[in-house]
């Protein structure tokens, strides 16, 4: 079985209060937001906090791609509701997506 990690990062609004609901939210993600982490060939997930950083480690199986996932994702109306209430503690980017790709620099 062939697996691949991706690391994102992501920043989260300076506001103490919504980082403690931000990380009680996630003590208990929603059945169909798990569920479709499952649809999209996504086998574990991790999120650490430093300050308003995140970094997500998500280990991926050869079935996963991020087109598949974002398409899977707007047919999910209940993913779609958990994705509109995680932005409201989610700082906004310019750029687009929220999630950033971070490139490996290192590996022993």
């Amino acid at each position: 079985m062939s697996e691949h990690r991706y690391v994102l990062t992501l920043k989260l609004k300076n506001d103490p209060n919504l980082i403690t609901s931000y990380k009680k939210y996630h003590e208990e993600v929603w059945p169909e937001v798990l569920d479709n982490f499952k649809l999209c060939d996504i086998n574990s997930i991790e999120i650490y906090l430093l300050d308003t950083l995140l970094v997500m480690v998500m280990i991926v199986g050869p079935n996963f791609s991020f087109e598949r996932k974002v398409a899977l994702e707007k047919e999910n109306k209940v993913v779609q509701k958990w994705e509109k209430l995680m932005s409201t503690y989610q700082e906004t980017p310019t750029s687009g997506d929220k999630w950033k790709i971070m490139d490996s620099i290192f590996k022993f």
